[in-house]
């Protein structure tokens, strides 16, 4: 293959251009704007009942007071250094 005399350039030509296209060249000349969304309005009340397909969790039995683990020695079978780490 013989080289290639001039290289091929990559990218937009540098100078006054634009970029992209306006909307009025996209966009069919008989196209309408979008509508702003209205929220439709219902004659009735909602019905807020809701079935569901699962069973709702068992509330949690009260845990016990804080004098149990107050009274319980977390360190047995420790044993400290001479810093007094563990």
């Amino acid at each position: 293959m013989p080289p290639k005399k001039e290289a091929s350039k990559k990218g937009a030509a540098v100078g006054n251009y634009k970029v992209g296209k306006q909307l009025k060249d996209i966009l069919p000349p008989n196209s309408k704007p979008a509508r702003e969304s209205v929220p439709t309005k219902l004659d009735t009340e909602p019905n807020p009942e809701r079935v569901f397909e699962y069973e709702p969790l068992e509330l949690f039995p009260d845990w016990p007071g804080n004098e149990q683990a107050n009274a319980h020695d977390y360190l047995s079978g420790c044993t400290k250094d001479e810093q007094g780490n563990l």
